[in-house]
C-alpha cells in the first residue's frame, strides 16, 4: 500500500467541522473606523496645540476683546494638548 492511500484512509475517518470563514469585511471596516478615529484625534490635538500657542501670543488688549484675562490665558496654555 502506498503512503498516499494510507493517508487518505487515515483521513477518511476524521470529521472536520465546517466553519464559515471569518468575515474579512468586518475586520477591514473595524480597522478603517479605528484609523479614522485615530487620525481625527491627532488632528484635534494638533488644532488645540496651535490654538493655545496663538492665544499665548495675544496681548492684553486682544485678550480683553475676547473676554479673557492673562490668568485665563496662562491657565489654558499650561494644559497639555490632549486635554480639552
Amino acid at each position: 500500500m502506498s503512503i498516499g492511500v494510507q493517508k487518505s484512509r487515515a483521513l477518511s475517518g476524521v470529521r472536520t467541522a465546517s466553519r464559515p470563514a471569518p468575515s474579512l469585511d468586518i475586520s477591514l471596516k473595524s480597522l478603517g473606523t479605528l484609523i479614522i478615529r485615530v487620525s481625527d484625534t491627532l488632528l484635534d490635538w494638533q488644532d488645540r496645540a496651535r490654538q493655545r500657542h496663538r492665544l499665548g501670543e495675544m496681548d492684553d488688549h486682544l485678550l480683553r476683546d475676547i473676554g479673557l484675562s492673562r490668568a485665563d490665558l496662562e491657565h489654558e496654555t499650561a494644559k497639555p494638548f490632549w486635554r480639552d
